[in-house]
């Protein structure tokens, strides 16, 4: 999944599978060796995942997201929501997730704080709100 703001190279939700089968997720960008994983872009797309990919546990959360800045400007918030997630309010802006639940948004250097929490909707209409953890990489 890709996004696109100006005057940077498209950004990338990367999604694979880790060795115990869970589904994982890294953010990057398309640079013309290919897919990279932001903070690593100087490795290989496997070195990078493996490094500063997250990976949504089978208990727990419903969403496992990242945030990332890139350069002094353009923040990117992406990552991966259980069935059931059609929603994701984060960093002051709701993002509807894909069918296999990949969200992907690009904000603007000025756009709001990210805050400590995030908000799932559901299906059924419910919400539900979690706290934002920081977590370094």
């Amino acid at each position: 999944m890709t996004a696109s703001y100006p005057g940077y190279a498209p950004f990338a939700l990367i999604t694979y599978r880790d060795g115990h089968g869970r589904v994982c997720h890294g953010l990057g960008s398309v640079t013309p060796d290919g897919p990279r994983v932001m903070g690593a872009l100087d490795m290989s797309l496997g070195v990078g995942l493996a490094k500063h990919g997250t990976c949504l546990r089978r208990e727990g959360r419903d969403v496992s997201v990242q945030i990332r800045r890139a350069g002094g400007g353009a923040r990117i918030v992406g990552g991966i929501a259980r069935a059931g997630v059609t929603r994701v309010l984060v960093a002051g802006q709701s993002v509807r997730t894909r069918r296999n639940g990949e969200f992907l948004v690009v904000q603007p250097s000025d756009a709001g704080p990210v805050g400590d929490e995030i908000e799932l909707e559901y299906h059924a209409g419910h919400h539900r709100r979690l706290p934002l953890r920081l977590v370094t990489s």
